[in-house]
C-alpha cells in the first residue's frame, strides 16, 4: 500500500491522548524517559512551556535528532537489503540534468545556435579565490578595501558555544528581519 503524504492537520491526529486527555507525539518510551524527567510534562505545546522547560528540551534536540537519523539510517539499510517496511519504499531522489559529453564537444554543437557568452558566461571570482591568486602586499592591501563580510544569520546555539552572543543593535531596533533569521 503506497504511503500518502501527511498534512499538518493529519499529523496532529497522530498525537496520542494521555491519561489526562492531553496530546503528545508518540515517542519510544525508553527515549522519552531518558530525555525527560518524570517531573517534566511532555504534552505541552511550545507556547505553554516555561523558558526553563524550553531550555531543558532544547538541550535534548541533538539526542532526539540523532535517534531519528539512526532510525532513518537503519530503515534505509533494511530497505536496501530487500526487506519490506510497511508504508515505506525506496525511490530515486531528484537528479539534475547534465551534459553527456565534455565542454568542448557541447560548445562545438551549440555555437551555431547561441552566443559564446551565453553558453559560457564569465563571472567575477570570490574574495577567497582572489586572495589565493593576488600577489604582492599592495595588491593584498587593496583587496582588503574591496571585501566586506556580512553578518551571519541569527540562530540558536548552546550557552557554551564559543561564538559571542548576538546583540540586538541599532540596525534592527527590537525587530530582527525574517531574512536575517536562519530557518529551522
Amino acid at each position: 500500500m503506497p504511503r500518502q503524504r501527511t498534512s499538518k492537520a493529519q499529523a496532529k491526529d497522530k498525537w496520542e491522548s494521555t491519561a489526562n486527555g492531553a496530546k503528545q507525539l508518540p515517542l519510544a518510551e525508553p527515549l522519552q524517559s531518558t530525555l525527560f524527567p518524570e517531573s517534566m510534562e511532555t504534552t505541552k505545546q511550545p507556547p505553554e512551556l516555561s523558558l526553563e522547560e524550553l531550555g531543558a528540551i532544547l538541550e535534548k534536540v541533538n539526542v532526539i535528532e540523532g535517534w531519528i537519523k539512526a532510525m532513518q539510517g537503519y530503515a534505509l539499510k533494511q530497505l536496501l537489503d530487500g526487506k519490506d517496511i510497511p508504508g515505506w519504499k525506496l525511490v530515486e531522489g531528484r537528479a539534475n540534468r547534465c551534459w553527456r559529453f565534455d565542454d568542448e564537444a557541447i560548445l562545438k554543437k551549440l555555437k551555431a545556435f547561441a552566443k559564446m557568452d551565453e553558453l559560457m558566461p564569465r563571472s567575477l571570482i570570490s574574495p577567497a579565490q582572489a586572495e589565493k591568486i593576488v600577489k604582492g602586499s599592495k595588491a593584498k592591501e587593496m583587496l582588503v578595501t574591496l571585501v566586506e563580510k556580512p553578518r551571519g544569520k541569527v540562530m540558536m546555539a548552546p550557552i557554551d558555544d564559543p561564538r559571542p552572543a548576538f546583540v540586538r543593535g541599532e540596525e534592527f531596533g527590537q525587530d530582527v528581519p525574517e531574512d536575517f533569521l536562519e530557518e529551522i
